[in-house]
């Protein structure tokens, strides 16, 4: 065992490379009687899940491929500063660990442990190019500790440097490589990118060394989603829920799975299940109402419709599937009203020109019956 076992139940030493789940619209294919066309056609869909093996709670992995980093521990106040630091990291108090790892820094200059937690500090405080500096340090003065090229990239990616973040989980591969959250990562980059086998790949990779993770499984399926190999994506989204059965975006992209299918009840019934789980989820509000107005349910659809943009008053697919309710009701001051709100929100989307049209074919009517 190596010179950073002690440090096990100290300190989180993952950094999540960014803050909650991205949300992207997902096209979707023609539906029957909704007059969207193919390209303004769209469902919102969670996307893929950072690593969560970055918790605060968790302490530092060991790996065999892991250097030691050598003589750091030998004095037992260093150890006890270090310690204090890492917990306060782990209880959010990151100026006073920013403060104690500084001052161990002038006694102690070629600390890369040091250098590390403040690396952390430094993350968690949005001071993201002093984190960095302060990492690329730690890797000057130990440059085989897989960890430390981890939360580089993780740094790398919060800037915006894919590239670099790439580089970074690649090395901490090179040097461990069973380190699974640097494979999930990575993946996440060659998904944002298109990369959709690589992507595939990498998940593969890293759930033959956690099966159970529910999040590479889900980004697995979305991975699945995107290159339209739905029943291997209904399969994954399966086993993620298997794993955790509580997880609303699993439930929503699962939905929006069999809707691409065909399968619009199963698809209904998994957006509701995600609404049991999080009642205010803009997402599948908007989804389950659409899908609920494909089935000519529109009094259901309009309810959730509404729903989806009270949590997102901005919402431009959902006014204008709301539009498309009233105008089949009948509504036609209504419907106009949502039209002409979806163009307000997002007069450039992809539902604009069909916004457009209705709004032109319910003023063509008009004026007929005049």
């Amino acid at each position: 065992m190596n010179n950073f076992a002690y440090f096990a139940g100290c300190i989180a030493v993952f950094i999540t490379i960014s803050a909650g789940f991205a949300q992207e619209p997902m096209d979707q294919s023609e539906r029957e009687k909704s007059g969207f066309n193919k390209t303004a056609d769209q469902t919102t869909h969670e996307f893929l899940k950072d690593n969560e093996s970055a918790k605060p709670s968790k302490g530092i992995e060991e790996t065999e491929n892991d250097s030691p980093v050598a003589g750091y521990i030998a004095d037992p106040k260093i150890k006890e500063l270090l310690d204090s630091a890492g917990s306060d990291i782990s209880n959010s108090n990151y100026v006073l660990a920013a403060e104690k790892l500084n001052a161990l820094l002038v006694s102690q200059p070629g600390n890369a442990l040091a250098y590390y937690y403040l690396s952390v500090a430094n993350y968690y405080m949005k001071q993201y190019y002093e984190s960095l500096d302060n990492i690329a340090i730690a890797i000057d003065l130990c440059p085989n500790y897989a960890v430390f090229y981890y939360q580089e990239g993780g740094i790398y990616e919060k800037i915006g440097k894919d590239k670099n973040a790439a580089g970074s989980y690649k090395k901490a591969l090179e040097i461990d490589p069973n380190y699974y959250p640097a494979y999930v990562n990575l993946g996440n980059i060659y998904y944002v990118t298109g990369s959709y086998k690589s992507a595939a790949e990498l998940y593969k990779r890293a759930l033959t060394l956690n099966p159970k993770d529910s999040e590479t499984l889900y980004n697995l399926a979305n991975t699945y989603h995107a290159t339209a190999d739905y029943e291997n994506a209904v399969y994954y989204f399966k086993k993620a829920l298997a794993e955790n059965d509580s997880d609303p975006a699993i439930y929503n992209n699962l939905g929006i799975t069999y809707r691409q299918m065909g399968k619009i009840d199963l698809a209904i019934e998994q957006f509701h299940k995600a609404l049991l789980f999080k009642k205010d989820y803009s997402l599948s509000a908007y989804n389950l109402g659409d899908s609920l107005r494909i089935k000519n349910r529109l009094q259901e659809a309009i309810e959730f419709l509404k729903q989806a943009i009270k949590e997102n008053p901005n919402h431009q697919y959902a006014y204008t599937s709301l539009g498309i309710c009233y105008e089949e009701l009948g509504n036609l001051d209504d419907a106009i009203k949502c039209y002409e709100k979806a163009l307000e929100v997002a007069p450039k989307s992809a539902t604009a020109p069909e916004a457009q049209a209705r709004l032109k074919n319910i003023s063509a009517k008009t004026k007929d019956k005049k």
